[in-house]
């Protein structure tokens, strides 16, 4: 409908109504009143053609809406704490919330698509490293301490220039009688098979509480990881994506809790040296239960996993451990915007859990006896993150992780590892560009007693799509 039917119907208004036969001043009072009353309808109109236009929901009690169902629920929000945290990842972002409460009320980037109440918003970001080793390491694009070499004498530079962090995402929203939609697919390029390979990291839906797809586990809170220009940060980090079906209930406006069922797989030797092969199985899925508080200076979170790993090697039977983990993360203002962020990740048999070793056969061993045993893991780190100025952000990083991995076979050789960083970041206010540079320490050692250590400096260039 545009403006020019509108004047059209005004004036025919006019016509119907008796201009022409107006003789009286009591004629002449009751057209003046017609004449208000069309011009509020008229104004009325045009405010609801102006939000059509604009991929808004239609008015309540407009031709074709639905009739109000009384006052709107206050929305969900997310906690000041989170929203105004910086990170270079983005990952709080991807992240599911409750009530599908977006990270930017704004919902800055967002687009209807035509004739439907979806709205839809492509994102993401071109990030390029350029990374100097100063002693060798085995992975050049990301500081991975388990692969540091423990060789003694091993020298040597390197210098490496990537952009496989570099990411693109989807999201689409739209209401629903249940409750609001929200569908996030992203991708990268940091696939284990070679440079610049296609990487999916999420691709889930969720409506109101329920979420089903590929996405974080629940046991994840990328609320509390540390802003580094490197892409894997701590090694004791729990990071882990894992396809899941999930329900969050808010229990009140601080708490809720979550449960899911996620995909369960056992993380163990594969092939021995004898060169039997070993299938590993998971009889059930893995279970995780979280708790978590959000206030406006931060939050808290309490993670649970419950697992069964094992498998089965040529003719000996299939055997399956019972295996667990904790994890307690948060992060917390502490001055003006400065914060800290902290995690504590202990259990039994949930090594692939931690970002530093998943895929290294860290679940479990054969004991002396070669008895099947889940092995016990631990990890920590802290950051703290302070502002130099509004544009200038700084963090530093420490964490630990360790592995009893001593006196078992059929498992990881990694023991224990350090990693340490600090970094300056330059983000002009109001811009979607990014700058940084860092320094990284790291050591490991493995259940031998040898050990590596390794240093790295890294640039980091980053342009957001949205911001």
């Amino acid at each position: 409908m545009s403006t020019r039917i509108l004047a059209g119907a005004f004036l025919a208004s006019l016509i119907g109504s008796g201009w022409a036969r107006a003789q009286e001043p009591a004629d002449i009072e009751k057209i003046t009143a017609r004449i208000e009353a069309l011009q509020r309808e008229l104004d009325e109109l045009r405010s609801q053609v102006q939000q059509i236009q604009r991929g808004a929901a239609p008015v309540a009690g407009a031709p074709g809406a639905p009739p109000a169902a009384g006052p709107a629920p206050a929305p969900t929000a997310v906690s000041p704490a989170i929203v105004q945290y910086e990170t270079l990842s983005g990952d709080p972002y991807a992240a599911a919330r409750i009530d599908n409460a977006p990270i930017d009320p704004e919902l800055k980037g967002f687009f209807a698509i035509p004739f439907t109440e979806t709205r839809l918003r492509i994102g993401g970001y071109a990030k390029l490293d350029a990374i100097h080793d100063f002693k060798p390491i085995g992975d050049h694009d990301f500081f991975t301490t388990s692969t540091i070499p423990v060789e003694p004498g091993i020298w040597g530079d390197n210098t490496n220039i990537q952009a496989r962090q570099t990411r693109l995402n989807i999201e689409m929203r739209r209401p629903t009688p249940a409750g609001m939609l929200r569908f996030y697919y992203e991708n990268d390029f940091t696939g284990s098979y070679g440079p610049r390979v296609y990487n999916l990291r999420h691709a889930y839906g969720q409506l109101h509480n329920f979420l089903a797809g590929f996405t974080f586990s629940s046991m994840v809170d990328i609320d509390s990881t540390p802003d580094t220009l490197d892409f894997e940060g701590p090694g004791s980090t729990i990071f882990v994506f894992q396809p899941q079906v999930r329900y969050t209930h808010p229990i009140t406006k601080h708490h809720s809790i979550a449960l899911s069922v996620e995909k369960g797989t056992s993380d163990i030797v594969t092939e021995t040296d004898v060169n039997q092969t070993i299938t590993p199985t998971s009889p059930w899925p893995d279970g995780v239960f979280r708790w978590r508080y959000e206030t406006d200076a931060g939050h808290l979170q309490v993670g649970v996993v419950l697992r069964s790993v094992g498998g089965y090697m040529g003719n000996i039977a299939e055997e399956h451990v019972f295996a667990r983990g904790l994890s307690f993360s948060g992060n917390w203002l502490v001055v003006g915007s400065d914060n800290v962020q902290f995690q504590l990740n202990a259990g039994d048999g949930f090594g692939r859990y931690f970002s530093d070793i998943s895929g290294l056969a860290a679940d479990v061993g054969l004991d002396s006896d070669g008895k099947m045993v889940p092995l016990p893991a631990y990890g920590f780190f802290g950051g703290y993150q302070h502002y130099w100025r509004p544009a200038f952000r700084s963090t530093v990083t420490y964490g630990y992780l360790n592995v009893d991995s001593v006196d078992k076979t059929l498992t990881t050789d990694f023991h224990a590892s350090h990693y340490a960083a600090a970094n300056l970041i330059w983000h002009p206010k109001g811009s979607a560009f990014n700058m940084g540079i860092e320094g990284l320490y790291g050591k490991q050692t493995l259940k031998t007693g040898e050990s590596g250590d390794a240093t790295r400096l890294q640039f980091a260039f980053q342009y957001d799509f949205v911001k």
